[in-house]
């Protein structure tokens, strides 16, 4: 598995994202600019409110930003096969019954999808709490999880392999 290439169409849908993020933060901060202000209509809070969007908005394209940065910057220390699931492991898991999925646990980007041949695999970031139950776990093994949120009891899962 080539978690290089993994990485760098990671890093394009990054760059995709950003680039919407982009665009979406011009566009909100000419509404901005074009809304009434306070003394224009003292009871219309547009103006003020899509200064708060945009800043949020801009607090977004940081965070692809430093993705990005993070990612490009990853040692390739990270990228070496481990027996243990540790940050820069692929992993192949069966979880609910025969259900099996693959994570690539990476400091950044979590929750982007990339296709490797015909599989898919999950972004897992390292805070995520999947990727803080696999860590450290070695092919073999099973665990069992709760996913937060949800009435279901444990999950259990198996790693299948690790690279």
């Amino acid at each position: 598995m080539n978690k290089k290439l993994l990485i760098a169409e990671i890093i394009r849908e990054l760059e995709t994202e950003r680039s919407q993020v982009e665009i979406n933060l011009k566009s909100t901060l000419r509404a901005a600019a074009e809304a009434p202000g306070a003394m224009q209509s003292h009871s219309d809070t547009t103006k003020s409110q899509m200064h708060t969007l945009a800043d949020n908005i801009r607090n977004s394209l940081v965070e692809k930003e430093r993705a990005i940065s993070a990612l490009r910057n990853l040692p390739e220390s990270q990228l070496q096969q481990s027996k243990v699931v540790q940050i820069g492991s692929v992993v192949e898991v069966q979880e609910f019954g025969d259900k099996q999925s693959l994570y690539f646990v990476l400091p950044e980007g979590g929750g982007i999808k990339v296709k490797n041949e015909k599989q898919c695999i999950v972004v897992l970031t390292s805070r995520a709490p999947l990727a803080m139950v696999l860590i450290g776990k070695k092919k073999g093994d099973s665990t069992k999880f709760q996913i937060p949120s949800t009435p279901e009891k444990d999950r259990e899962m198996t790693i299948l392999n690790v690279w």
